[in-house]
């Protein structure tokens, strides 16, 4: 805001002339008598002069300087990322060095942090999450590791139906003796039996040995219940057989699914689930052809083939991922999801592992 002129007073002329003042600097307001104003012009005359000569060296012009001038007030452009361009009163400019930054604060690679300030980032995460970017999943050997395990619900499909082609059978040749109604309706049922006392058992081994051992161990007794049934001389042979096969037909039930959920991806978990009962039907379709053409004897040998089949399946594939982050074997984990991905290397599922890990601490939570 401007200010009153205020009466020129001897006292503020003498202390004004007396103080300090920097050259080319005057007062904002001041009234000055005709002998002062002489001095201040000549003065301001002598300032001109000395500034003139100190920015105009030998055989330079005014001209030729305030080229110069123009030409520095250029530099910010030309300036260096995290340096300052200064001028200098002689004409030269110079770039000053100031904070020394990461390139990749200057490039704007930096998140911000709360206070807003740069912070540099974590280049081995950033390499995995390119990795991860990059990196583009397979499915066949998903397919594969399902179709392995629900190969094992043919075998189930086939227990459920195989009296159905084999009572008529047993009951016209009578190569055990006569069988009465109770006798065929305990060869049906017994399988029942069998396969809901395997349910605490299998789901105590699936957790205790892991999900592909204890469908690799169900297998023996499988094939040795077809095998009774098969050689049977008596009823109470047909009894144990059908027990047992009954028993590794339930047990498949409880760990196939869990396998083949553990292993498949999210995006075809579901589709790869419904293949359990697919296979099912698969099974009880394959006993119904068979028992079509041959004897129950051969009925029980084609049913006793299937097993056989599944427990080499199984020994092509890998553990479930997720009971080896369970059992705290990282590294067999981070290899059977690399196998089941078909990555290239285990650094690839690294963010899945650690996905897997985070979902097992909370249910244990």
């Amino acid at each position: 805001m401007p200010q009153e002129d205020e009466p020129y007073t001897e006292e503020r002329s003498s202390n004004w002339n007396s103080g300090p003042r920097n050259e080319g600097t005057f007062p904002t307001h001041v009234v000055l008598s005709d002998e002062d104003d002489d001095k201040e012009e000549d003065a301001d005359s002598n300032f001109k002069r000395s500034s003139s000569s100190s920015i105009v060296g030998k055989g330079e012009s005014v001209s030729s300087v305030n080229e110069t001038i123009r030409d520095d007030d250029s530099m910010g452009d030309k300036t260096p990322k995290g340096q300052v361009a200064s001028f200098q009163p002689n004409g030269d400019s110079k770039t000053l060095p100031t904070l020394s930054l990461p390139n990749s604060v200057l490039n704007g690679e930096c998140p911000p942090s709360e206070d807003g300030m740069k912070l540099p980032v974590d280049q081995t995460k950033v390499k995995k999450e390119n990795e991860n970017a990059e990196f583009k999943e397979h499915y066949s050997r998903q397919f594969f590791a399902a179709f392995a395990a629900n190969f094992g619900a043919v075998a189930l499909g086939a227990m459920l139906s195989w009296t159905s082609p084999a009572l008529p059978d047993l009951r016209e040749r009578k190569s055990i003796g006569e069988i009465s109604t109770g006798e065929e309706t305990w060869i049906s049922a017994i399988a029942l039996l069998g396969a809901a006392s395997a349910c605490p058992i299998v789901g105590f081994g699936i957790e205790r040995y892991g999900r592909k051992r204890c469908l690799l161990l169900l297998t023996a007794p499988f094939l040795f219940g077809w095998l009774l049934i098969t050689l049977a001389q008596n009823i109470w042979m047909i009894y144990v057989g059908r027990f047992l096969s009954g028993f590794c037909g339930g047990g498949g039930s409880i760990a196939i699914p869990v396998y083949v959920t553990e292993s498949a991806s999210p995006k075809i978990r579901g589709m790869l689930a419904s293949g359990f009962d697919m296979m099912i039907t698969v099974g009880i379709l394959y006993i119904f052809i068979v028992g079509t053409f041959v004897s129950w004897e051969w009925q029980a040998v084609a049913c006793g083939l299937i097993p056989i089949v599944f427990h080499f399946l199984m020994l092509l594939v890998p553990e479930s991922p997720r009971y080896l982050v369970e059992q705290g074997k990282h590294s067999d984990a981070a290899k059977s999801l690399q196998w089941l991905r078909g990555a290239s290397s285990s650094q690839q599922v690294e963010i899945e592992l650690e996905e897997v890990g985070k979902q097992n601490l909370r249910i244990h939570i």
